[in-house]
């Protein structure tokens, strides 16, 4: 539930060895990963809020949803079981 720094690594490990993932993801760590990058409204923008993370982490793979689990703090998932 707290993947830290591992965050993106996990979803880019499911995604190399096509395996089925969940992740809620927690901290944005803008600092320590400055070339993060995502597309909001036709512009490419640094990733610097936990919005642009999730946005960012979905934008990997069409197949990738999202939904919210009934919970205190950060509760969206982001998964994919196809």
């Amino acid at each position: 539930m707290h993947p830290d720094q591992a965050t993106e690594h996990i979803v880019d490990c499911s995604l190399y060895h096509k395996l089925k993932m969940a992740i809620v993801p927690c901290c944005v760590f803008a600092h320590e990963f400055p070339d993060r990058k995502t597309i909001l409204e036709g512009k490419e923008i640094p990733v610097r809020t936990y919005s642009e993370f999730t946005h960012y982490l979905l934008q990997k793979n069409v197949l990738f949803q999202s939904d919210y689990l009934p919970l205190q703090g950060r509760n969206k998932i982001i998964y994919n079981f196809s």
